[in-house]
């Protein structure tokens, strides 16, 4: 399951850690979900590593969503100025 990611990092990094979380149909339609994460000396991760890495890529993918959040919240507080402008 170690796919070779060096297509995907600088050729002089060091993978120092992987988290891989797959979900899966098996053949008789049950939906499995599994944990493939690692180290890099290929052993399972440490739970606090794996936790940060967790955070880390939660707060990458919510990060879209907070600043369309913010901007629209900006937004909004430009249009109440402009309408006391005119007050």
């Amino acid at each position: 399951m170690r796919d070779d990611l060096t297509k995907l990092v600088p050729k002089s990094a060091v993978i120092l850690n992987v988290i891989r979380v797959v979900e899966y149909m098996d053949a008789d339609g049950v939906i499995h979900k599994d944990d493939f994460s690692y180290g890099g000396d290929g052993e399972d991760i440490e739970m606090g590593k794996a936790l940060e890495l967790i955070e880390w890529a939660r707060a990458f993918t919510l990060s879209p969503t907070y600043l369309e959040m913010f901007h629209q919240f900006m937004s909004e507080e430009e249009g109440e100025d402009e309408e006391d402008d005119f007050a």
